[in-house]
């Protein structure tokens, strides 16, 4: 019986993972549609942005951290390695589902095995540097399209909530819309910008879910090396 529902589940995941990007798509391009040049112009430019800052932290900032856990030749393994969880990432867009890559990953690294079963289910929900950049660029963006005065005291809020919402979010695809509620809530913006944020969210998805796997195993490796390992 459970053999059976668990079959049909999966079934159903299946067609969902087909027929969720056709969806998405349809809703972005109506949603789109309905907006003047002006705002589609501001929206490719922050986009762009966005991913010209994405993929440098995840050069840079990968390459800097997989040093921190372990010189040169952790960063040699590192890049080795962290191809399979990296295209992973970008065709599932979900730090859950790609788990089972990256602990693949860690042990091709050598990182000890107790290191890998217990921090890398942890930091699928707790290390979200990519969904946070996601929240910034969303806040800074409906701000700046609304008109509002983007004060300090505003900085320091989109910096509390960016690291929030990755919390709110979670490892699963398209949870980052639990993230819109939270960001119209806290601010007290208009309900009408949750469409806009939605369609940041899904244009980014891919690429914030790559920047969080990754430096999972990053993490990974700067555990590793506190708790004693020393590379030769």
């Amino acid at each position: 019986m459970l053999d059976s529902l668990n079959t049909v589940i999966m079934k159903i995941v299946a067609i969902l993972m087909v027929a969720a990007p056709v969806g998405l798509g349809a809703y972005f391009a109506s949603t789109m549609a309905s907006q003047d040049t002006h705002l589609l112009g501001t929206f490719a430019r922050a986009i762009g942005l966005f991913f010209i800052a994405a993929i440098a932290y995840f050069t840079v900032g990968s390459t800097f951290y997989a040093w921190l856990g372990g010189g040169v030749k952790g960063v040699a393994q590192f890049w080795k390695h962290a191809i399979e969880p990296s295209v992973t990432a970008l065709g599932t867009s979900s730090s859950l589902a790609t788990l089972p890559v990256n602990i693949r990953a860690a042990g091709k690294m050598e990182i000890r095995e107790e290191i890998v079963d217990i921090c890398l289910p942890l930091l699928v929900n707790l290390n979200k540097g990519g969904a946070s950049m996601t929240t910034a660029l969303k806040i800074v963006f409906i701000y700046s399209l609304l008109g509002l005065e983007f004060t300090p005291d505003v900085f320091a809020i989109t910096i509390l909530i960016s690291v929030l919402s990755a919390f709110v979010i979670g490892g699963v695809p398209g949870g980052a819309f639990l993230g819109e509620i939270f960001i119209v809530t806290t601010l007290g913006l208009p309900i009408e910008v949750i469409p806009i944020l939605v369609i940041i969210g899904a244009v980014t998805d891919a690429p914030a879910t790559l920047i969080n796997v990754i430096h999972d195993l990053n993490a990974t490796q700067i555990i590793e090396r506190l708790n004693g390992k020393r590379y030769q």
